[in-house]
């Protein structure tokens, strides 16, 4: 009976969860409801969206979190980018086959998840470069230029895959948390 279920969830995975434009419009509407309990009120939006390489189509898989709980509560460019934003990505886009992009706009504490859009490289993420809240992060707080990015990201040398997996270097999530928790760089 229990390898019955598992088949079944495999089709019916395999076929609500393919990159197609239905298949991106219904789980971001999933997610605009489904989520607020987690990361606060959000609201479904149409968007311009990276389907493939050169190729941008409008579709209504933009979930737009007016104020993210997590980043609100946290502070942390690094908590936000290494304990939702890319391991988020990662499960959608290697786990379930839906590309996922996650963008934070760390002056709003908004954040537009963009489902249907594969993530960048984590080197060219634009949150790689992204400094530390000055007010609200111990790290901010060390003598370093204004503009220097934020200490806690996880960016090694050679991280270029837009998974979470590729960007630790072959650690585990269990050492990559750790390494979060106890403040240190991942270098």
């Amino acid at each position: 009976m229990l390898a019955f279920f598992s088949i079944l969830r495999l089709l019916l995975h395999r076929f609500l969860f393919r990159p197609t434009q239905w298949a991106a419009e219904v789980n971001a509407a999933v997610a605009s409801v489904g989520f607020a309990w987690l990361v606060g009120e959000s609201e479904l939006q149409d968007g311009d969206v990276q389907v493939a390489p050169g190729v941008v189509r409008r579709q209504r898989s933009v979930v737009h979190i007016k104020k993210c709980r997590y980043l609100e509560a946290s502070g942390c460019v690094g908590l936000c980018t290494n304990m939702c934003k890319v391991p988020t990505q990662s499960f959608f886009t290697d786990d379930f086959g839906m590309p996922l992009t996650m963008n934070p706009n760390f002056e709003t504490l908004s954040c537009d998840m963009i489902f249907g859009q594969a993530p960048p490289p984590v080197r060219e993420d634009a949150v790689a470069v992204q400094p530390c809240f000055t007010m609200a992060c111990s790290a901010a707080q060390l003598p370093a230029a204004p503009d220097t990015p934020c200490p806690k990201l996880f960016m090694e040398p050679g991280a270029s895959t837009s998974s979470g997996r590729g960007s630790r270097a072959g650690r585990s999530s269990e050492e990559a948390t750790a390494g979060v928790a106890a403040g240190t760089r991942n270098t």
